[in-house]
């Protein structure tokens, strides 16, 4: 039916377009497709920065992603969690085990890895009720009681790529 397997550049394409897509799904954002376009070049160039899982018919087709996107370390249990930045699938392969399938890939190179992986984060919006309601008990995951706060140093994003007088963004 389908396999997991790290992307490559040859993904890009359609990596960018589940990227953009799912800004606007789940918080209305329209990204500039040359700085994500660069993100995501530099995500699959750079494995120190995180790495990309794509699902994929038998017949090639990628139906969808993960990323994982950020470490942080915690002192308290010295270790690391992995960041999930994204988690897309398409619409006509959702609940079908996409999302289990991939997460399970990244939980087992978390598990391979040199580093203590204590365990895997996503921030999820509010309102994107999906994930909360179906993603998060199909991955096994739950709210940590938690609340996410972020500070933005001035800039939106390297603007990399940015298009001449478009505003950079990230799809954090």
């Amino acid at each position: 039916m389908f396999h997991v397997r790290d992307a490559t550049m040859a993904d890009l394409n359609r990596l960018v377009a589940f990227s953009l897509a799912l800004a606007e799904k789940t918080a209305g954002r329209q990204l500039c497709r040359n700085t994500v376009t660069a993100g995501v070049q530099r995500l699959l160039n750079d494995r120190s920065l995180g790495f990309i899982l794509v699902a994929e018919t038998r017949r090639g087709r990628v139906i969808g992603e993960l990323m994982v996107g950020g470490r942080e370390w915690d002192e308290w249990s010295n270790g690391e969690f992995w960041w999930i930045t994204s988690l897309c699938v398409l619409p006509s392969w959702m609940g079908k085990g996409v999302e289990r399938a991939l997460y399970s890939r990244a939980e087992k190179i978390a598990q391979q890895s040199a580093v203590s992986v204590l365990g895997l984060r996503a921030c999820v919006l509010t309102t994107n009720q999906w994930a909360r309601e179906v993603l998060a008990p199909a991955v096994g995951s739950n709210w940590n009681g938690y609340l996410v706060f972020e500070s933005r140093l001035g800039v939106e994003s390297s603007g990399v790529g940015a298009e001449p007088g478009a505003a950079a963004d990230s799809g954090a």
